[in-house]
């Protein structure tokens, strides 16, 4: 069985059936260290860091480091707080092992660890010493008190078995501590676990940024010769290559679809490599500090739905034509293709607000509604965020060309909607701007202005008299006599007059404002299909000025 198969099967299990499933093959071991670092460490996440241990005894140590660079670092600094946590299981779990490996490649660890968790005094010999009851030695020369005395046990423990596995090392390391200083270890230790996992993409965040960079989707139709291919040999395709990144990027997607239907297993294998790297990139220039299993999922949505969302702009929402921009194309190339379109329209709107009816009378992105609104508050984004409205994910990244579309139509409304009310405010000299209320939007000054030259009055966003106001709801009512008020011939005159006054040099796209104008007049239709004879209040309506009752 591929293994990459397998690692899925093992992941969409519960965290113990993912043990029992370990516990029960022939070779445990071997099972776990076939994974590559970054599945292992999923699964660590999977199964809880609590419940790590029988996952770390059966990793190798490079897994392990895998992990502790990724869970003892805040940015550019040491946790101690998390060393002391990971370095418990890891006793626990692998003490020989740990002993090892402090004395050997982890000794920079060693060193930044024990200057930050004991005391030392060191005895001259036939010295006599007076020290407190907490301090105790192993050799009779150099006599060590934890800081902490909750984590006694602990680091008495690991000492203990330094000194077992070699004297001599362990007591050079301690003797050197006293002309260490914390700062220098802590700036090479971080310099060495930068290098190590810049190996996996987790570059230095001026370098990582650059993965944001926008680029044209007219780019992906030439072939990128220098792609990188990662060999892969028959038989052992899926050693040590990623699984679970890709594997949680989504389902249901053209980028799903493609990827289904790769059957080269060295391709596919490209793909695994690519997809982890890029995530991970993702998260140094995010700055990505708390490597929990959802901020992992996250980065991986976010690298699957700009992919997507390049691959079906250029492929026509083909899986085959996909998988063709797949073969051409480096994951980071797509990703930062389809980044570049939500761009430009980021962008667009940036520029759009700059010279907008509403920017020039003081209205802010709340003058066009809560759902308008909150679309263009995601936009606007220093990263820019699809608005999907729901409770668990208000905000979240682009997925797909749908969202981009509607964000794009939704905003082609809006600029629609803006330049109607400049040419109103333009083009009608008896046309004077209300006093503005507080939420007021942008539904008042269009339904008020129909609604006056319905009236015969003078054409403003002026207020209606209560009676005015009367007489345009009975003017809306007329097709029907009990609610819910269908509002047919309004709806149909309503559109009628502004797609009218709208001329072709000033709209010359007239069907979006045709669009737009269906979308505001359903929102109205929605608010007062039910109103009763008695119009309330003014200061109560929200698609109408009216002067407010004493």
């Amino acid at each position: 069985m591929d293994l990459g198969l397998r690692t899925k099967n093992l992941y969409l299990l519960s965290g113990s059936e993912m043990m029992t499933r370990i516990l029960d093959h022939d070779h445990p071991h071997k099972m776990v260290q076939a994974l590559s670092e970054e599945d292992f460490f999923w699964l660590v996440k999977k199964v809880g860091d609590e419940n790590s241990r029988l996952l770390l005894r059966l990793a190798s140590w490079e897994q392990r480091q895998y992990l502790l660079d990724l869970e003892l670092w805040q940015n550019d600094r040491f946790t101690f707080s998390e060393a002391l946590l990971w370095i418990k299981r890891l006793q626990e779990a692998d003490e020989q092992g740990l002993g090892k490996w402090l004395l050997g490649e982890g000794e920079y660890f060693a060193r930044l660890f024990f200057l930050g968790t004991i005391e030392l005094i060191q005895k001259e010999a036939e010295e006599p010493l007076d020290l407190p009851h907490d301090f105790f030695t192993f050799d009779g020369t150099v006599y060590i008190r934890v800081i902490d005395p909750r984590y006694n046990d602990l680091i008495r423990a690991i000492l203990q078995s330094l000194y077992r596995e070699n004297l001599i090392r362990t007591t050079v390391l301690l003797e050197d501590l006293a002309g260490s200083i914390a700062a220098e270890l802590e700036e090479e230790l971080y310099r060495i676990r930068n290098v190590r996992i810049a190996e996996n993409g987790f570059l230095p965040f001026d370098e990582a940024v650059a993965v944001y960079a926008p680029s044209d989707t007219e780019s992906l139709t030439r072939t990128e010769v220098s792609r990188p291919r990662p060999a892969a040999t028959s038989g052992n395709a899926g050693t040590m290559v990623p699984v679970l990144p890709l594997f949680n990027s989504g389902t249901g997607t053209v980028l799903a679809e493609a990827v289904a239907g790769i059957a080269d297993i060295r391709f596919l294998d490209r793909i695994r490599i690519e997809f982890a790297g890029l995530c991970n990139k993702l998260a140094a220039a995010d700055g990505l500090s708390n490597f929990e299993r959802d901020t992992l999922v996250d980065k991986c949505r976010k690298a699957a739905g700009y992919i997507n969302l390049a691959l079906e702009k250029t492929s026509g929402g083909s899986p085959a034509g996909a998988l063709e921009r797949l073969q051409d194309n480096c994951l980071e190339t797509l990703f930062r293709a389809g980044y570049g379109l939500v761009m430009k329209l980021k962008w667009r709107a940036e520029s759009w607000i700059e010279k907008s009816w509403g920017q020039d009378h003081g209205f802010g992105e709340d003058f066009w509604g809560e759902r308008w609104d909150m679309t263009l508050s995601g936009l606007r984004r220093k990263r820019p965020l699809y608005y999907a409205g729901s409770p668990e994910h208000e905000y979240r990244n682009f997925e797909n060309l749908a969202e981009y579309d509607t964000v794009s139509r939704t905003l082609g409304y809006i600029e629609t909607l803006d330049l109607l009310l400049r040419h109103l405010d333009c083009c009608h000299t008896a046309t004077a701007v209300a006093i503005f209320r507080e939420q007021t939007t942008f539904h008042p000054f269009i339904f008020t202005f129909w609604a006056r030259h319905v009236l015969g009055l003078p054409l403003s966003f002026a207020e209606l008299s209560p009676e005015d106001a009367h007489k345009f709801f009975t003017f809306l009512r007329e097709d029907d006599a009990d609610p819910p008020y269908s509002m047919h011939t309004a709806e149909r005159m309503f559109s009628e007059y502004f797609t009218h006054i709208a001329g072709p040099d000033d709209f010359p796209d007239g069907s979006i404002l045709g669009d737009a104008l269906a979308v505001v007049w359903h929102d109205f239709h929605d608010e007062y299909k039910w109103l009763s004879e008695e119009i309330p209040d003014g200061k109560f309506v929200r698609f109408l000025f009216i002067e407010a009752g004493e």
